[in-house]
Order: C-alpha cells, then structure tokens, then sequence
C-alpha cells in the first residue's frame, strides 16, 4: 500500500525538520521540549508505518517482498532495518548523550535508502509523484536548518566562575558586541565552552535576568566538560546558541518545583521579580544538602517580594509530601488558597527521572497534566 510509504515518508522529513534547533521554530510549538516531544512521537509513527508498509507487502506477494536480487528493493529493507535499529537503541535508559547523538545519524543513511527505494517504486500518478517531493524538499531545508544551526552562534566572553554550592558553580558571561541578542530568565541555550574543552554543544539554563547586562549560568559539575569549570579563564570566549523560551513569568500563580541544577531557570525568573509583576510564586527546592550561597540569594529575594515563598527539602530521594502539602492530596486536602488554585501553572526542572516522578504525583493528586510543565535537555 503506497499510502502507508508516502506517510511514513513525509513523517520521516518532518521528523528532522523537528530535530533542528531552530529559535522561531520552537517558539510555535511553545518550546523546545515540546518540539522534542512530537520529534520523538514522529520518528515512533514513521517506524509504524514503514513496517505496515512492509508487513502489508509481504502479504500481498511474499516471493517478490524477499527478491533480495533487486538493489532497490534490498534498500527498501536497509532503510526500515536501520530506521528501526536507531529507534529501538535510542531508548536505552543508560545510553551515553553523545552516543545518543551518533546512534541519530543512523536515520540520515536509512533515508537515504529509503530515498533511492522509493524513486523506483514510485506511483507515476501525480499526487504520489506531488507527495514525494515534497518529502523530499522537507527532508532537504530540514538538514539545511540543523547543519545552520549548528554553526549558528553569538560569541560571549568569560566574566568569572564562582562555586556557589556543593558541585554547583555559576558562570557569568558578558556580551563583546553592543547590541547582544538577549536571553530572558527561564530560557534555555546552548554553550559551546571553547578551549580546553570539547566541541560538543552543552544544554543550559539562563539563570539572570535579560535586563541584566550579564549571562549567569548555574552548572552542576557532572560531565567530561563540566568536571572542570573553573578551567574556564576570565576572557575566554564562549559560543552561545538560542536562545529557547521554556519557563516564563506570569502574573498567574506559580508553583515552581526544581531539584538540584534544576534551580537555575527558576533562580533567574526570581531576579527578574524587580522589573516585572508577577502573580503569587511558591517555589519547593529539593538538594541532598544545604546550599548557603543559593539559599542567601532566595531569602533576599523573598524578603523583597512578599508574593514569592520559597522552601527546601534535604536528602538524596525527595520527600514528596511536601509536594502533596503544595497542591494538597485526595487523602489530605491543603486548607492554603493558593495551593487550591485550579489556574495555577506548576514548573518543574530537574533530571529526567525527577521530573517524571513529579509529574506522575501532581496527576495523582489531581492537577490538570495541562498546568504541568517541565524543562527538558533531551528529546526523548
């Protein structure tokens, strides 16, 4: 059944076009996780299909769906073999960011058999040979795109970097031009971190606010990279992507929920509290330990703006009732006005594995999966 192939084909290029990181594009689905997300369910749905594609032609001619004498048809195999050996690995729970990325290049070969698979098999009728191209063209401004914004970047320079918690540091970066492009609290970019580091293009979370004339980064010490940050010279030059809207401010009420790093957006919003009017904010911060530093600038944060409340939970597993005693619980409603409020918008950032188990107890406890929102890295 052709239907089945051109679908699957048009899903495949639109699957790319959702793997560049494109600001504009972004901001129209509202957010770069949410790109990531129907990335994720388009690459799923393209699979589907091309294996119905496959399993339907099998059963309409086994003899012909097996001549494996035919290039073409061989390539039709390759390109279904590999789009689902790239998806089916790239679900591994324990496999490496950077061997993720590789493991993705795999879907450039399996459409470029698929590519070739097709063009021979290709109904001659108009709308088929219409539909086709059109793939096609998607597929090729879709690479254009990534290949840009990869090279794509602003220069900013290293104003210093300060331990601010345990394996916490913050960096701060200025502009070295007049007119920066400005990257509002709550955003997400991409740094490239420049000599003495790798190439690789890091996931950030703007912890400053754009009236500031500085970029504060707050960095957990975790990776090849970021195991070193102090080697992160005053003067050196960092490459900045972005930047993404994520989290905004709004006067409607907030609850934001972060754990770890996981504070960085929310940090930044905070600071932006001196410039623009917001609703009640309550913020519940999860650490394995006290973070002096982090917690001063809370407090004095708090003490100048009555409408944000904030308070922490120690210990390595997070203690969830608190999260029940926020939003109250079946079992145990919250007398507090605001926790009741059924328009309040809940933020959430923090691991991959935090913000799901997060999520699943604010659905458990009666919050609309709507008012949830969550700041992811990846796109899973």
């Amino acid at each position: 059944m052709r239907s089945l192939a051109l679908a699957a084909w048009i899903l495949f290029a639109f699957s790319f076009l959702l793997a560049a990181r494109w600001p504009s594009l972004a901001r129209w689905f509202g957010g770069l996780s949410r790109q990531h997300r129907i990335h994720h369910w388009a690459g799923l749905l393209t699979g589907a299909l091309a294996l119905l594609h496959t399993v339907y032609e099998i059963y309409q001619d086994p003899e012909v769906a097996f001549y494996f004498e035919d290039p073409f048809l061989l390539l039709g195999w390759v390109a279904l073999i590999l789009l689902l050996l790239m998806l089916g690995l790239s679900f591994l729970k324990k496999i490496h960011h950077r061997n993720w990325i590789l493991l993705h290049w795999i879907s450039a070969l399996a459409f470029l058999a698929a590519l070739l698979h097709s063009w021979l098999f290709l109904h001659q009728g108009r709308w088929h040979m219409l539909f086709f191209a059109a793939g096609l063209a998607l597929a090729l401004l879709s690479v254009g795109l990534i290949l840009y914004y990869r090279w794509k970047s602003q220069t900013w320079v290293v104003d210093r970097v300060e331990a601010v918690g345990s394996g916490l540091y913050e960096i701060l970066l200025k502009p070295t031009r007049s007119n920066p492009i400005t990257f509002p609290a709550g955003s997400l970019i991409y740094a490239r971190l420049g000599a003495h580091f790798s190439h690789n293009w890091h996931p950030f979370s703007v912890a400053s606010c754009a009236m500031s004339p500085e970029i504060h980064l707050l960095v957990k010490n975790a990776g090849l990279d970021t195991s070193h940050l102090m080697d992160l010279a005053s003067g050196q030059h960092v490459k900045l992507q972005g930047p993404f809207s994520e989290f905004e401010i709004s006067p409607r009420a907030q609850l934001w929920i972060a754990a770890g790093a996981g504070i960085a957006p929310f940090l930044g919003m905070a600071r932006c509290f001196d410039y623009q009017k917001v609703g009640n904010v309550e913020l519940i911060f999860f650490e394995p330990e006290p973070q002096p530093a982090l917690e001063a600038e809370l407090d004095r944060l708090a003490s100048l703006h009555p409408a944000f409340r904030w308070k922490a939970s120690y210990g390595k597993s997070a203690d969830l009732a608190i999260i029940d005693s926020a939003v109250g619980s079946p079992e145990v409603p919250s007398s507090d006005k605001l926790s009741t409020d059924p328009e309040r918008h809940i933020l959430v950032c923090g691991s991959s594995a935090f913000m799901k188990l997060i999520r699943k107890r604010l659905i458990k406890n009666g919050q609309r999966a709507s008012n949830i929102y969550t700041e992811e890295f990846t796109p899973w």
